[in-house]
């Protein structure tokens, strides 16, 4: 290809690209005469601003050195190719549910023409990143010791102007390499300390609002109202995990007991801290232990440090950041055993730790014993000759669980959940083939059995693609067994008679885990009113009140700065953990995805939550980014050895 060819190729293809940055699928107006047509096209391709301008002429440059190189066409270009296939599919999808709720209509000429440019905009996009970043060497492969030295001559060598400052940052460095854990951690603190004072005693939200009314006993309790309660005097139930209510209502209970309840937040968020932080400096120390180049060590820590969900969940009193972190932990243990069994397994001490690491995954989050199930099992196949005391390992902690859970119920009259937490996906396919389609679409005898788990009258107008809380709040407690066998028989019928809406109810409730474009912009910086309202704690909110708002308005601005706002983007995590997997599948190293597919089951629960898109249900797949790190470079550098 001459250059003159080159030139006009890639100007379409960055034309393309910058098309899909500004374009808007919208229906709404169009009508299929030829000039409203022409019309419309005219407005789509000059529709553009300075901003975009600039944006194209970046992506013509960035093409140019990407695209029709003198590189021979490769495995790698066909696996490229299909992940970008792939991943465009995502985007169009995506864009069209964010915009008019459902798939592309392609009998529409206009929409045809939209879909075709924003696939290939995509398509292009991704390849040609795939592509640079395949072809840069991103990792070092120069020890710490090296670089240590390295450093130390620059010390006694240089002397200029600033040589003092350079002194410092230079022993900074040093320090840093040689103590990776108590560095981290004091550098975490640091960032973490003026946000301790401004939201002190702690951030909380709906379900710590219901968490403290259930261990309080307040009829303010949201809770009690879904589930049978077995002791009405009781409010404590599974919706959320009893362990987790116990500790923070212990906590908060023995604040009040030295000071009060302000204070009693306080101890369990200052402890979350601490125990996060810590747990985040391991991570980085076990880093350098597997010797990962330092600048990915610095990287993982400036992510901690500054990405805002790690701040903002470490400050929330919820049962969520616990598990988490501790997800992080155990994954950290599966990567150790994998890579030396006796490390783990030869050390009481360690096998210890496992199992209570084990145990907090699954006391802090009802599906968090998915998380273990669906992970370590594998590493009897990964070990077969020590299959017993893998076994033993593996059933301690199980055995814990299910114990400690069924002594609450029985000798505290806790209640259970209810079954309606498990039944967002057909519940919210339901309403949307009521809301879509009418009521009529569904016989009066149909009607009735629905009633009977749903109520009928008011699923149509509570359903919201997003969102399955107000649908799943029409369950009928007092439904049985045989009413949810007989609603299942009836979502079956309607899956053969509508199944176009089934899979568009499914995919308007999960694809914002997949579509970068679409974020949930709550930080939870802040505390939720009721719980300032039932324990008489105002003070906590009006505090600080201007400079909360003004660091909410930041954050704000971060989320759509190009580059650094995919990084407070659910799907970036998500891709993140789906591009692993792939990486590993493809060097063939299969045994680390026993680690990976503990948040593979993460993802898998998100898929059938009660949101959309939620940073809270993805959490220990955000936490365990060091960890998927961690993974990634071991499997480049073993497959380099062989």
């Amino acid at each position: 290809m001459n250059r003159a060819t080159k030139i006009i190729v890639i100007f379409i293809f960055s034309y393309l690209t910058t098309l899909l940055l500004c374009i808007d699928i919208n229906l709404d107006g169009f009508v299929f005469g030829k000039v409203d047509i022409l019309t419309q096209i005219k407005q789509l391709i000059t529709n553009f601003d300075v901003i975009d301008i600039i944006m194209g002429i970046i992506i013509y440059f960035f093409y140019y050195q990407v695209f029709f190189n003198k590189e021979k066409f490769t495995k790698k270009n066909i696996i490229i190719g299909i992940l970008s296939v792939v991943l465009a599919t995502f985007i169009v999808i995506g864009k069209n549910l964010q915009i008019v709720g459902n798939f592309p209509d392609l009998s529409n000429i206009i929409l045809f023409f939209e879909t075709i440019i924003i696939f290939l905009g995509a398509y292009l996009a991704f390849y040609a990143i795939f592509k640079k970043v395949i072809s840069l060497a991103i990792f070092n492969d120069n020890s710490d010791n090296k670089e240590i030295k390295k450093t130390k001559k620059k010390i006694k060598c240089k002397k200029m102007y600033f040589s003092k400052i350079k002194q410092f940052c230079s022993k900074l460095t040093l320090f840093m390499k040689d103590h990776p854990f108590i560095s981290s951690f004091i550098i975490i603190m640091l960032v973490r300390i003026p946000f301790i004072i401004i939201f002190y005693p702690g951030n909380s939200n709906g379900d710590t609002f219901d968490q403290l009314c259930q261990f309080f006993h307040r009829d303010a309790s949201w809770s009690k109202d879904m589930v049978n309660l077995i002791d009405k005097n009781v409010y404590i139930n599974q919706h959320h995990p009893v362990f987790s209510t116990f500790i923070l209502g212990g906590a908060v209970k023995l604040g009040m007991m030295i000071h009060d309840f302000e204070f009693g937040i306080f101890l369990y968020v200052i402890s979350q801290i601490i125990i996060t932080s810590s747990i985040f400096s391991f991570a980085i120390y076990y880093m350098k232990k597997i010797n990962i180049p330092f600048w990915i060590r610095n990287l993982v820590l400036a992510i901690i440090c500054l990405v805002p969900h790690y701040l903002s969940y470490t400050l929330l009193a919820i049962k969520d950041t616990p598990n988490a972190i501790f997800t992080l932990l155990y994954l950290i243990f599966l990567i150790q055993i994998i890579r030396n069994y006796d490390s783990i397994y030869k050390k009481k001490r360690n096998i210890i730790f496992l199992i209570i690491t084990m145990l907090m995954v699954m006391l802090f989050r009802n599906n968090g014993i998915l998380t273990i199930v669906m992970s370590y099992p594998f590493l009897f196949f990964l070990y077969k000759k020590h299959f017993k005391k893998l076994l033993i390992v593996f059933l301690i902690p199980i055995i814990i669980y299910f114990s400690f859970n069924e002594v609450m119920y029985r000798c505290f009259s806790f209640s259970k959940g209810s079954p309606k937490e498990m039944l967002s996906i057909p519940f919210m396919q339901i309403a949307r083939v009521a809301n879509r389609e009418g009521a009529k679409a569904f016989s009066k005898e149909d009607r009735k059995t629905i009633d009977k788990v749903l109520d009928f009258s008011e699923i149509t107008d509570e359903y919201y693609p997003d969102l399955s809380d107000p649908v799943k709040d029409t369950y009928r407690n007092n439904a049985t067994k045989e009413d949810l066998l007989n609603f299942f028989k009836v979502w079956f019928k309607y899956l053969c008679k509508y199944p176009r809406v089934y899979i568009e109810s499914f995919i308007n409730s999960t694809y914002s885990y997949f579509y970068p474009y679409e974020f949930y912009e709550n930080l939870m910086l802040g505390s939720d009113d009721r719980v300032a309202k039932e324990f008489d704690s105002y003070g906590s909110i009006y505090r600080f009140y201007d400079v909360k708002d003004k660091i909410g308005t930041f954050m704000q601005i971060l989320f759509r700065i190009p580059i650094i706002g995919i990084l407070f983007r659910v799907a970036f995590y998500d891709w993140f953990l789906i591009f692993s997997c792939i990486w590993v599948i493809y060097k063939k190293n299969y045994k680390y995805l026993i680690p990976l597919l503990a948040l593979i089951s993460v993802l898998l629960v998100c898929l059938a939550s009660p949101i959309n898109g939620s940073m809270r249900y993805i959490l220990p797949i955000l936490f365990s980014l060091p960890a998927i790190i961690m993974i990634d470079y071991l499997v480049y550098i073993e497959d380099k050895k062989v």
